[in-house]
């Protein structure tokens, strides 16, 4: 059995993280519905221009001799 860690860092920009928040079920098109345009003018006055993201992942990876 073995463990392979990658630590993986990435740049979110704020249209990045607006799309993001689209793709999931409590901030999807269908529940924001007409008000977008206010969703994505509050988000903006609230954010920062980038967001850095650092995410490890780890995989176990094992066999077994046959």
């Amino acid at each position: 059995v073995q463990t392979i860690t990658v630590v993986v860092e990435r740049t979110w920009t704020i249209d990045q993280l607006i799309g993001f928040a689209y793709s999931t079920s409590f901030a999807s098109l269908a529940r924001v519905g007409d008000r977008r345009e206010e969703f994505e003018r509050a988000l903006r006055a609230r954010l920062q221009p980038s967001y850095r993201e650092r995410v490890t992942v780890d995989a176990v990876l094992g066999r077994r001799d046959e």
